[in-house]
């Protein structure tokens, strides 16, 4: 299933002259973004210092 910013994504790809004129909506929806969240690998995340 693709999230809203793969979508996006897809749909630039698919219409290199197509403008989006914002794109807030998707990047601050909170279903968004904690489906985004809990789609990340635990041990992905390591900090500049290495701690996870």
């Amino acid at each position: 299933m693709a999230t809203h910013i793969e979508r996006i994504g897809i749909k630039a790809r698919k219409s290199p002259s197509l403008v989006f004129t914002t794109s807030y909506h998707h990047l601050a929806d909170i279903d968004n973004l904690r489906k985004c969240y809990g789609m990340l690998a635990a041990d992905k995340a390591a900090g500049k210092d290495g701690v996870t």
